[in-house]
């Protein structure tokens, strides 16, 4: 039990991080995020793009292609609110 709190607790420590620094890219980040399955991550990167144009320019980058069918919806989701 000990071990999945330590677990959790890294998980929201590096999500944390990632979430605010300027280190790397958005879509770097949301490979982070995919990867891991780093939800707030991936949602504060989505609210980042601002635009329709925005996230269709990011459904051509060959990074979309190796996302998970999950992120791929919630990109989906985020071109829908426009």
């Amino acid at each position: 039990m000990k071990q999945l709190i330590s677990m959790k607790a890294a998980t929201d420590q590096s999500e944390s991080y990632l979430t605010t620094t300027a280190k790397y890219d958005t879509l770097s980040k949301l490979k982070f995020a995919d990867q891991f399955r780093l939800n707030l991550l991936r949602d504060h990167c989505l609210l980042l793009y601002t635009t329709f144009d925005q996230i269709k320019t990011l459904k051509t980058t060959t990074e979309y292609r190796c996302f998970s069918d999950s992120m791929k919806a919630a990109i989906c989701d985020r071109m829908m609110e426009f």
